[in-house]
């Protein structure tokens, strides 16, 4: 079953072009610069895109950016107690992606979150609730 409607609000998903990065992924200006990256051969790569083990059996991709900001985010939104310690230095690093590529994916105009974002959200809310 195609997902038509944000998991988290309901509000009608759009498709865009998106980077590998689930977080800034879907932002206008980061495709338009991988765009350009890929049309140069990637002679100035602006953004690295790794993939990562963030949680317990859970990975993700995100640019070299978000990966460093991600302790940013307050653990409880993760579904992890209050003081949870989370971040880059918590994350394990399993293969740089060498040649990213823009790709499609659905995205929530009211969250701000591509679907894949949001599926790895839920994802850990279950997994760390247990």
């Amino acid at each position: 079953m195609q997902i038509e409607q944000c998991p988290l609000c309901g509000e009608e998903l759009e498709v865009k072009d998106v980077t590998p990065c689930i977080e800034c992924g879907a932002l206008e200006d980061r495709v338009q610069i991988l765009k350009q990256d890929i049309a140069e051969g990637f002679a100035h790569d602006s953004f690295t895109y790794s993939e990562y083990r963030v949680f317990e059996g859970i990975e993700a991709a995100f640019c070299d950016f978000c990966a460093l900001d991600f302790g940013s985010y307050d653990p409880t939104y993760f579904g992890l107690p209050k003081g949870a310690k989370i971040g880059y230095e918590k994350m394990q690093f399993l293969k740089s992606i060498e040649k990213p590529s823009v790709g499609k994916d659905k995205y929530c105009p009211s969250c701000n979150r591509r679907l894949a974002f949001i599926r790895f959200l839920l994802r850990a809310r279950d997994e760390n609730a247990l």
